[in-house]
């Protein structure tokens, strides 16, 4: 991953390489990819909109890794 200059508090990383998320919310399945990663979120590309303030469960696919489960919550869109 590489690093991205920016006035934020913490630094976000691009993936070199596709990160996928599949997104759970209620019954519904949102796919995705992580476009950067930082230690306060992400900023997830989907298939599909996430309404603000919408919590759901996510699971990160990072290549030659696990997969990470979280929960997740929609700030912005």
């Amino acid at each position: 991953m590489e690093a991205v200059k920016s006035s934020r508090r913490t630094k976000r990383l691009v993936p070199h390489k596709p990160v996928t998320i599949a997104i759970e919310e209620g019954t519904r399945r949102i796919y995705g990819v992580a476009k950067n990663i930082s230690e306060g979120g992400l900023c997830i590309v989907t298939n599909e909109e996430l309404k603000p303030e919408c919590t759901f469960h996510l699971k990160l696919s990072f290549p030659h890794h696990d997969v990470l489960e979280a929960r997740g919550r929609t700030v912005w869109h």
